[in-house]
């Protein structure tokens, strides 16, 4: 496993108490790493924008790391959605599917930031709903508060009640989505379809639909 690998090269070690503490400036990395089973796992709001903007310091030195054997668990199934739950999830009251792409790939007009080429397919999954996954953030790139993002996804049907299915382009700007609402907002049931529009807009017998309009953001 790559990522398992990446963390092994720089010397992140996995412990029985929360004592390792992963910090991360993207979401992405902190889902996956927490799918792993590492306990403490920590993202940095506002990333690295935010650090430049606070004048914080910042190195051009390749630092020396003593390479650590990194022993992760079985990934936890709980935050994978698979396509075959997606499906499942399309008409389904009980559940409700997130697009957290730009708008124009939620109407159709690109496909993975791009117009389709050849058989892709650009749309979204039918019944999905579209919540641009910068939205969440503010102009400094740091979280919205609890009480702001709560109205923004409980605007769209997306309520503590439902079983969430975040998706995007690859899994990673619904990683982001998927951290918001799992850990800032704490949603019991929330899953990352991580295989995202790179799989379903690929396929050929996967529903899809698209609007000619757009609306700018």
């Amino acid at each position: 496993m790559r990522f398992k690998a990446c963390l092994t090269e720089f010397s992140v070690i996995q412990r029985a108490a929360p004592i390792s503490a992963l910090v991360s400036p993207c979401a992405t990395s902190s889902a996956i790493s927490i799918s792993l089973g590492h306990r403490d796992v920590r993202v940095m709001n506002g990333g690295r924008k935010k650090w430049i903007s606070e004048g914080r310091p910042l190195v051009t030195e390749i630092p020396t790391i003593k390479t650590t054997t990194y022993t992760a668990q079985e990934p936890d199934s709980n935050i994978r959605a698979l396509r075959e739950q997606v499906q499942g999830a399309i008409g389904n009251l009980d559940r409700v599917l997130v697009d957290v792409r730009t708008p124009q790939e939620y109407c159709g007009e690109l496909f993975t930031m791009k117009p389709p080429e050849g058989t892709q397919r650009a749309g979204h999954i039918p019944g999905a709903v579209h919540i641009f996954y910068e939205l969440a953030l503010n102009e400094d790139e740091t979280f919205k508060s609890a009480q702001e993002l709560y109205a923004l996804y409980s605007s769209k049907g997306i309520i503590p009640d439902k079983e969430v299915i975040t998706y995007c382009a690859i899994g990673a700007r619904s990683a982001h989505t998927w951290f918001v609402l799992k850990y800032l907002l704490g949603y019991e049931n929330v899953r990352n379809y991580d295989a995202s529009w790179n799989e379903w807009g690929s396929l050929s017998d996967t529903p899809v639909e698209a609007f000619a309009a757009v609306t700018r953001w």
